[in-house]
């Protein structure tokens, strides 16, 4: 039985739409900006690591000044913040770094198009974590996600067709209709795009659970913080000289 803390959402009223189209905007260029950023040479953990720093700092300072967190229970295991914050602090590292990396390898279209797999993987979890399901009109909405995934594959020329998948070539080596959405899955980009949309069909019920469970802003905040200091740890203690390549240039891109 669902906690009646937490409330089924079955349909996303306008002011929904609306910051859904704004933050679909910002991140677009966002993901633009860290393209042009890497093509001029900064690596692709120095800009996570950066952005996640000072997103998350601004987001804390916010949310202390305007939305301040409603803690019910720190370790409570249904109203407990500390379990979903936990959950998604860890899956965000298989999200953040990921998804960066793959702008290296990949068109910024042809990522974004693997993005669009994430309502599908998220059915269960969010089934199963928050008790969601989605509406007639959601289903109807992942229906033309999959005819869009679909059409921009089709976008993509088939180089090789000796490196296309087994699910995308018959018994006899023939390509079949889902070759080009196979071939897809051979770019490293793609790869590590899915590894970061897989993770990230999870780790939104978790972001969505402790937002419920603290503040829209505390929560991101949190998860922010904990992947940039664990970032920079870890680049510090694996490359030591990885922060040398961030010159003053790139600061106001940052």
């Amino acid at each position: 039985m669902m906690n009646p803390i937490f409330k089924s959402a079955q349909y996303l009223e306008w002011p929904g739409f609306v910051l859904v189209a704004i933050g679909a905007l910002i991140h677009a260029l966002f993901i633009v900006n860290n393209k042009k950023m890497m093509k001029r040479g900064l690596p692709a953990d120095i800009i996570t690591i950066s952005y996640c720093l000072l997103s998350g700092t601004f987001f804390l300072a916010t949310s202390y000044l305007f939305n301040p967190p409603k803690i019910w229970s720190v370790f409570d295991l249904h109203i407990g913040i500390f379990w979903p914050l936990l959950g998604t602090c860890l899956l965000n590292i298989f999200v953040q770094f990921p998804n960066m990396r793959a702008q290296k390898y990949a068109d910024t279209a042809l990522i974004a198009s693997v993005g669009a797999f994430q309502p599908f993987l998220g059915l269960l979890p969010a089934w199963l974590v928050l008790g969601e399901s989605p509406s007639e009109s959601g289903y109807v909405g992942l229906l033309l996600i999959a005819v869009g995934i679909y059409v921009t594959s089709l976008s993509q020329k088939i180089k090789d067709p000796d490196k296309v998948p087994a699910w995308g070539k018959t018994a006899d080596g023939k390509l079949r209709f889902t070759a080009p959405l196979a071939s897809l899955f051979t770019n490293k980009g793609v790869k590590l795009a899915f590894l970061a949309t897989a993770c990230g069909a999870f780790s939104v019920n978790f972001d969505k659970k402790s937002a419920i469970l603290s503040s829209f802003l505390f929560a991101p905040a949190v998860v922010l913080l904990f992947i940039g200091v664990f970032g920079l740890v870890m680049s510090i203690a694996a490359k030591p000289n990885l922060w040398q390549k961030l010159e003053r240039k790139y600061l106001p891109w940052l």
